[in-house]
């Protein structure tokens, strides 16, 4: 991206999209799963506010990493047909 205002704009859609998956947890359903995740949620928003303030994309780059195995986990867990209840 060309410049700081970028990368705080798609932090910004990033959080949101974070505050939504954490919004939808079924923690009736499954506290022991919506718990746990909940919590990654907000370590991944607040290191996206960290790298907002400090201007860090290594930081950014550790969220990333973070999507990605998460993305990983799920993908893997469909093709097991695991359930989480």
């Amino acid at each position: 991206l060309a410049n700081w205002s970028e990368y705080a704009n798609y932090m910004g859609m990033a959080i949101d999209i974070l505050n939504y998956m954490q919004d939808t947890l079924d923690v009736e359903a499954s506290k022991d799963f919506a718990t746990p995740m909940s919590e990654l949620y907000t370590f991944m928003k607040m290191r996206l506010f960290k790298a907002n303030i400090g201007k860090d994309p290594k930081v950014i780059d550790e969220v990333v990493d973070l999507v990605k195995d998460l993305k990983d986990t799920w993908k893997q867990a469909i093709k097991q047909d695991v359930s989480i209840s």
